[in-house]
């Protein structure tokens, strides 16, 4: 049975930080990685950086959207 381990990430600057683990994780025969990518990922803005994630042999199991842009409380 394979462990599995969920990382989430939401900038390019912690994606950069995570992806020796994840290249890792992913390496790993009892792990199975299940990789969360949100908001700055998922902006025209910031470039949809999750399809550079994509690129770089990971499986985006989901995908949360986050606004990032708002004047309310929330």
């Amino acid at each position: 049975m394979k462990r599995k381990i969920c990382v989430v990430t939401s900038t390019r600057a912690d994606y950069g930080h995570l992806f020796p683990l994840l290249k890792k994780i992913q390496a790993d025969p009892h792990c199975e990685l299940q990789l969360v990518a949100t908001g700055m990922h998922l902006s025209p803005d910031f470039g949809l950086t999750y399809k550079v994630i994509e690129a770089d042999g990971f499986k985006i199991v989901a995908k949360p959207k986050i606004p990032l842009a708002s004047d309310t409380p929330v």
